[in-house]
C-alpha cells in the first residue's frame, strides 16, 4: 500500500504543480492584460486630454481673435467718427466765418471754378443779404479773366454755405455741402494722416 500512496502523493504533487502553473499562467494572463489595458486606459486619456487641449487652445484662439476684432472695429469706428466729427466741424467753420474772412474765401473758390461762359452766381439769402457792396464787382471781375460772365443772384439752391454757378441750367455746386460730399475721400484721407500720424 505505500506503493499507491506514493502514487498518489505523486500524482497529487504532480496536479498541485499543474494547477500551481495553471494559476501562476492565468495570473501572468491576468497581469498582462490588466497592463495592457492599463496602457490602452492611459493612452485613451492622454488622447482625449490632448484633444480637450487643442479643443480648448482652438476655442482660446477664436476668443482672443473675436476680442482683436471686436477692437479693431471699434477703433476704427472711433477714429471715422473722430473724422466725421472734424470734417463737420470744418465744414460749419467755413459756413460761419466772419464776412471779412468768407467772402474772400468765396473769391478764391470761384477763381478755382469760373469758366468763360455767360451765366449766374446763387449764393443764399443769407450769404446774399450780408455781401459786401464790392462783391457783385469782384466776383463779375473773376468771371471776366476767365472769359465769361456772372451775376449775382440770390437762390434757394446755395444753402449751407458756398455757391452755385449756373450756366443756362447747367449748373456748378459749390456749395459747402457738395464740396465737402464729393471730396469726402480726399479730405478724410488729409484728416486720417493729420490725426492719426
Amino acid at each position: 500500500m505505500a506503493g499507491i500512496e506514493k502514487i498518489k502523493e505523486r500524482i497529487l504533487l504532480e496536479a498541485k504543480e499543474e494547477a500551481e502553473q495553471k494559476i501562476a499562467a492565468a495570473e501572468k494572463g491576468a497581469a498582462e492584460t490588466v497592463a495592457l489595458a492599463e496602457e490602452e486606459a492611459k493612452k485613451e486619456i492622454a488622447d482625449a486630454k490632448a484633444h480637450a487641449e487643442t479643443k480648448a487652445e482652438g476655442e482660446r484662439q477664436r476668443a482672443i481673435s473675436g476680442a482683436d476684432m471686436k477692437r479693431r472695429t471699434a477703433r476704427l469706428t472711433a477714429r471715422q467718427n473722430a473724422i466725421t466729427e472734424v470734417l463737420e466741424a470744418a465744414k460749419a467753420e467755413l459756413a460761419n466765418m466772419a464776412p471779412d474772412r468768407y467772402y474772400p474765401f468765396l473769391l478764391k473758390l470761384l477763381a478755382k471754378n469760373a469758366s468763360g461762359r455767360e451765366g449766374r452766381f446763387l449764393l443764399s439769402a443769407k450769404d446774399y443779404d450780408n455781401m459786401p457792396a464790392d462783391f457783385p464787382a469782384q466776383v463779375s471781375e473773376l468771371a471776366q479773366k476767365a472769359g465769361g460772365k456772372l451775376t449775382v443772384e440770390r437762390s434757394d439752391k446755395a444753402v449751407g454755405g458756398g455757391f452755385v454757378l449756373d450756366y443756362d441750367g447747367m449748373e456748378e455746386n459749390c456749395t459747402l455741402r457738395t464740396i465737402f460730399e464729393t471730396r469726402r475721400d480726399e479730405l478724410s484721407d488729409c484728416v486720417r494722416r493729420i490725426l492719426f500720424q
